[in-house]
C-alpha cells in the first residue's frame, strides 16, 4: 500500500509538470554531450587467478566519462584488489550505456559461468529515466541478485545505490528535481529489498574535477571515488575489529 501512495504522489506531479518535462528533455538530450564507451579489454579469463572481478550494468559500469577502461570503475577497481605479487586477477564488465535492470538480467548468460570474489552491479539511472515503476524495479532487483548468486556465487555482492540525480549538473528544474525524487524513490526500494550490506551510496562531489563533460557521469577521478568507497565497504566487512 504505501508503495501505490509513493506512485500514486510522483505521477500526480508528473502528469501535472508533463509539458515542461517533455520540453526539457528534449532539450537536455540534444544539447548534452554524448559520451563514447571507453576502449579497453572487459574480459579476461586467466586460468590461474588469484582474485575475480564481475563489473555489470549501465553507462556508469561502462566507464562513460573515462578515456580507457584503466580510468573507468572496472580499472579502478582492479588496480584496488587485493592481488598478491603478480598474481593475474580475472574481470568482466558487462555494461552498456542506456540498460536497464532488465537488460541487465537478460545479458547475464554473456558472462563466463563461473565463481566471483566481487560482483558491483550499478543500474537504476536508465530505470529513472524510463519511468519504471516501483513494483517492477523490486522484482527486477530480486530477479537480478538470485541471478548473479547462482551463477557467481560471490562473496562480495554490491549494488551501487542510483545517484542523486536532483544533483546532476546537465539537468535543468524541474526536471532535475522530479528525477531526483523518483531516484530517491527507487534508492528506498533498493534498501528495502536487498540487505544493507548489499547496498553501497557511494558519494562523488559533484564538481567538474570529479565528473565528466556531459555533467552527468564520474569522470576518472570520480570513478576513482567510486572503486575506493567498493574497496573500503568489502574491507570493513572483513575486518574482525567490526565483528568481535
Amino acid at each position: 500500500m504505501r508503495t501505490f501512495w509513493r506512485e500514486a504522489r510522483f505521477w500526480a506531479v508528473m502528469i501535472a509538470l508533463a509539458p515542461v518535462i517533455a520540453w526539457q528533455g528534449k532539450q537536455v538530450r540534444r544539447t548534452t554531450p554524448r559520451l563514447p564507451e571507453p576502449p579497453g579489454l572487459r574480459l579476461h579469463w586467466p586460468d590461474e587467478r588469484s582474485v575475480s572481478l564481475l563489473v555489470v550494468g549501465d553507462s556508469a559500469a561502462a566507464g562513460v566519462g573515462a578515456s580507457d577502461q584503466s580510468e573507468a570503475l572496472l580499472g579502478q577497481l582492479l588496480e584496488r584488489l587485493p592481488c598478491q605479487g603478480d598474481e593475474e586477477a580475472g574481470f568482466c564488465l558487462l555494461a552498456n550505456t542506456g540498460d536497464t535492470a532488465q537488460d541487465v538480467i537478460g545479458k547475464l548468460d554473456q558472462i563466463p559461468d563461473a565463481q566471483f570474489d566481487w560482483v558491483v552491479v550499478s543500474v537504476g539511472v536508465n530505470d529513472v529515466t524510463g519511468f519504471t515503476s516501483l513494483k517492477r524495479w523490486r522484482q527486477q532487483l530480486l530477479s537480478l541478485r538470485r541471478s548473479l548468486q547462482a551463477r557467481c556465487q560471490p562473496e562480495y555482492l554490491l549494488f551501487t545505490a542510483v545517484p542523486p540525480m536532483h544533483h546532476f549538473p546537465a539537468l535543468p528544474q524541474p526536471l532535475r528535481g522530479l528525477l531526483g525524487w523518483r531516484a530517491r524513490q527507487l534508492n528506498r526500494v533498493l534498501r528495502e529489498t536487498l540487505g544493507a550490506h548489499e547496498v553501497l551510496a557511494v558519494e562523488i562531489p559533484f564538481d567538474a574535477r570529479y565528473m565528466a563533460r556531459d555533467g552527468f557521469h564520474p569522470g576518472p577521478l570520480g570513478y576513482a571515488c567510486w572503486a575506493e568507497q567498493v574497496i573500503a565497504r568489502t574491507t570493513d566487512r572483513t575486518d574482525p575489529k567490526l565483528h568481535g
